[in-house]
């Protein structure tokens, strides 16, 4: 008995260790300073302690990327602070210039580099400086800076320097009740702003977009150039046009666009690094590559060159306005849903009622069962219960959401459902409810499903309801019948 409350006791003490952050920031500083000639200076500053073995790998090498034919960098400090007190300096062989992988395959992008700093003489406790400065021949200041990182804050700083003849936008997100709000500082700076003890994010496939969650600051300097909606004819791809060509114009449009979704590589270049330039329609199809706004404007010229009536939207670089049956629709290069009227957001599209008669599709198993399985709808929400965590600390981004689903199975002569009708219903008051019936009559199987949400991101005190009612939507999916 004695040794099973030292082995508990043991496992009482290592719970906060197996808590612990792997690192902390002490310090994140983004400095923006646009000079008289035109000119910018970046500078970033970053002081990282390393708490746990786990944060070598995952911190120990930073991707600085700068294009020179406009930039140059200049790394102004870079060391480790150890345990003892004593400064290791970076050495040369540390800075490794390279082709950013998002700029292979693609010789348009073949200029630009990414410095690669190794960190050295990492160790618990160890604290990794690095500053450096980018000067760019260019004066757009556009920016969207996220303040919580994958680790804890201490401090983070953001500072602007604007000459008197520029006026700088700031624009903050709403972050959820609990986090961390920045705190504007008075003084010579054009802008700063300062926030302390920041939480880190969670990064998962659940989360909501950062901007819902955490603090987003977006600034702009009102430079930067506008956007390219030049059309070019691309005598080329006359042969593509006749051989995608419908008679049905929306599935036409939408073959345009799922072909330059898929054949055309997307290179995630920020736009930055292209001096916020969108390429000539006929250069990126002659690369076969470009960024998800260069994809855009070519899908624009090529619906222009096969008889649409189109535009492109400033605000909206990755959309394509066409008309079609007579209303101004959208497409989009980087959603492959259909074309949606303009004015109606993707995001209100909520409500999904499906009716429809199943065939008899079955994988047949051992001794005369057969399993049915449900089809996936489009458009349905998209959580599955098995990603789940049992517990949560973090909110969960879903969509406010109605789906009913009414569907009829015809089953063979002398098969049956095994283990008879189900009747399962659970609602949680101001989150959500689950409804999933299903019975047997004669040779009909009918199957009614029903899955309303009433929030689009659920917070930690209500994770377990949300868990339990998504464990519930995940059951029933696959039907067992046996013939007997």
């Amino acid at each position: 008995m004695k040794k099973i409350y030292a082995i508990i006791i043991w496992v009482l003490a290592l719970l906060p260790l197996l808590s612990a952050q792997d690192a902390e920031y002490r310090l994140i500083r983004h400095t923006y300073r646009v000079n008289a000639d035109g000119s910018m200076d970046y500078t970033f500053r970053k002081e990282l302690k390393l708490l746990r073995n786990r944060s070598f790998a995952a911190y120990g090498e930073t991707y600085i990327p700068y294009n020179p034919a406009f930039e140059t960098l200049t790394i102004k400090e870079a060391y480790t602070i150890r345990q003892d007190g004593s400064r290791v300096a970076t050495p040369d062989n540390a800075f490794v210039p390279q082709l950013p992988a998002r700029c292979l395959n693609c010789a348009r992008f073949s200029g630009i580099r990414e410095m690669v700093v190794v960190h050295t003489a990492l160790e618990y406790d160890a604290v990794s400086v690095l500053e450096y400065t980018i000067h760019r021949n260019s004066p757009v200041l556009e920016a969207s800076i996220q303040l919580q990182q994958d680790c804890p804050v201490q401090r983070f700083e953001i500072i602007v320097d604007l000459p008197q003849s520029q006026t700088l936008d700031v624009r903050y997100s709403t972050p959820l009740e609990g986090y961390n709000h920045p705190v504007s500082l008075a003084d010579d700076h054009t802008y700063h702003i300062t926030a302390t003890n920041l939480k880190p994010t969670v990064i998962d496939s659940y989360l909501p977009a950062a901007k819902f969650l955490y603090n987003i600051v977006t600034l702009s300097n009102g430079q930067k150039p506008a956007l390219n909606t030049a059309l070019t004819t691309i005598p080329q791809a006359e042969t593509l046009l006749q051989e995608l060509r419908k008679d049905d114009l929306a599935a036409y449009a939408v073959a345009l666009r799922n072909y330059v979704a898929d054949y055309i590589r997307t290179n995630a270049v920020e736009p930055a690094l292209l001096q916020y330039a969108v390429a000539p329609s006929d250069q990126v199809w002659a690369s076969g590559c470009g960024t998800l706004e260069d994809k855009a404007l070519l899908l624009a010229s090529l619906l222009a060159q096969a008889g649409f009536s189109v535009h492109m939207d400033a605000d909206n670089p990755l959309a394509v306005d066409v008309v079609l049956d007579g209303m101004e629709q959208q497409l989009r290069i980087n959603d492959k849903r259909q074309p949606r009227p303009l004015g109606v957001a993707l995001d209100e599209m909520r409500h999904l009622q499906v009716q429809k008669t199943l065939e008899w599709k079955a994988d047949e198993l051992a001794d005369g069962y057969y399993r049915v399985t449900l089809p996936v709808e489009d458009k349905a929400l998209n959580v599955s219960a098995a990603g789940l965590t049992s517990v949560r600390t973090a909110p969960v981004q879903v969509r406010q959401c109605e789906e009913v689903y009414d569907y009829t199975l015809q089953l063979p002569k002398g098969y049956s459902l095994v283990g008879g009708k189900v009747k399962k219903s659970l609602s949680v008051k101001g989150l959500g409810q689950v409804d999933i019936q299903i019975k047997q009559s004669g040779r009909k199987l009918t199957i009614s499903r029903k899955l309303v949400l009433e929030k689009d991101i659920v917070m930690p005190q209500d994770y377990t309801s949300f868990l339990k009612l998504m464990q519930l939507w995940s059951q029933y999916r696959e039907l067992y019948v046996k013939a007997r």
